[in-house]
């Protein structure tokens, strides 16, 4: 082939160069999901289809995501009796916490 690449190479390239372009998730999105989980279900394909630019996968995944760091913060702070990190908007514990005072 006399190519400087492999073929393996160049589609970790192109994976690396994908997950660089992915926008960061803001916090209007994350209350939409969680407004929409809260009124529809965890209807992953519907609610992608309200959100340009995102699939079921990243929509599902970022829920998963946000659950799993619910259930952390409240068990840390369970167990800390809230000394950690605060939300610098409305100051409640950071871990896990989606903020709604920005919005």
């Amino acid at each position: 082939s006399g190519s400087p690449h492999s073929e393996a190479e160049e589609e970790e390239e192109e994976v690396a160069s994908k997950k660089r372009c992915r926008p960061i998730w803001s916090t209007e999105e994350d209350m939409f999901i969680v407004r929409f989980v809260h009124e529809h279900g965890r209807v992953w394909s519907k609610m992608a289809q309200h959100m340009p630019g995102r699939s079921h996968r990243a929509v599902r995944n970022r829920w998963l995501r946000m659950e799993t760091g619910q259930a952390t913060r409240a068990s840390r702070i369970a167990q800390s009796g809230e000394r950690c990190y605060r939300c610098r908007r409305c100051g409640e514990p950071k871990l896990g916490h989606i903020c709604s005072a920005g919005l």
